[in-house]
C-alpha cells in the first residue's frame, strides 16, 4: 500500500532564526538548491508555518465585509503539473498576491489551513483569490491520532 511520507525540517540559523538576508552566501546558495532538489524528487506537496510565508501586503478587507462565506473546508486540485504549498495560518494573518506561488523552480498551488477563528472577510479573501482552504480545529490546529495533521494530495 502507498503511503504518505512526512519528512519534517527547517532550515535555521543556530540562534534560531529562520527569515534572513543570506543573499550572497555560496554556501547557503548551494545548500538551498540541494534542499529544494529534494523537497521535489520525495514530494509534490510541502507545508510552511506562517512566520515563513509573511508578507507585507495591505489588504482592504472591508471590501469582504457581507460577503456571505461558510466555514467548510474548500478544497481544489491544483493543476496539472504544479505542487501544492499548504501554509498554516491559525489566524488569518497572511496576504497572497495569487493562490498560486513558485518556490524553487516549481509553481505551486496554496493551500490555508486555519483554525475557525478566521474572521468570515479572510474567507471571502481567500475565495477571490482562489486559494483553498482545510479547517483544522476551532482555537488551535488540532492534532489526528497524535501524528500531526493530515493532508492528503494524489497525483
Amino acid at each position: 500500500m502507498d503511503r504518505a511520507k512526512v519528512i519534517c525540517h527547517m532550515m535555521t540559523t543556530i540562534d534560531g532564526k529562520i527569515v534572513i538576508d543570506w543573499d550572497g552566501n555560496k554556501d547557503y546558495e548551494l545548500a538551498g538548491m540541494e534542499y529544494d532538489r529534494l523537497i521535489y524528487k520525495y514530494a509534490r506537496a510541502y507545508g510552511c508555518g506562517r512566520a515563513t510565508s509573511q508578507m507585507d501586503m495591505d489588504v482592504d478587507f472591508s471590501k469582504y465585509r457581507d460577503v456571505p462565506v461558510k466555514y467548510e473546508d474548500e478544497v481544489i486540485q491544483p493543476p496539472e503539473g504544479s505542487g501544492l504549498c499548504a501554509a498554516f495560518d491559525r489566524y488569518g494573518k497572511l496576504r497572497w498576491e495569487s493562490a498560486m506561488m513558485s518556490y524553487g523552480g516549481q509553481s505551486n498551488l496554496m493551500i490555508e489551513v486555519l483554525t475557525e477563528q478566521v474572521p468570515p472577510e479572510f474567507l471571502a479573501y481567500l475565495d477571490d483569490l482562489g486559494i483553498p482552504y482545510l479547517f483544522a480545529g476551532k482555537k488551535e490546529v488540532r492534532q489526528i491520532a497524535g501524528n500531526g495533521v493530515v493532508l492528503r494530495y494524489e497525483r
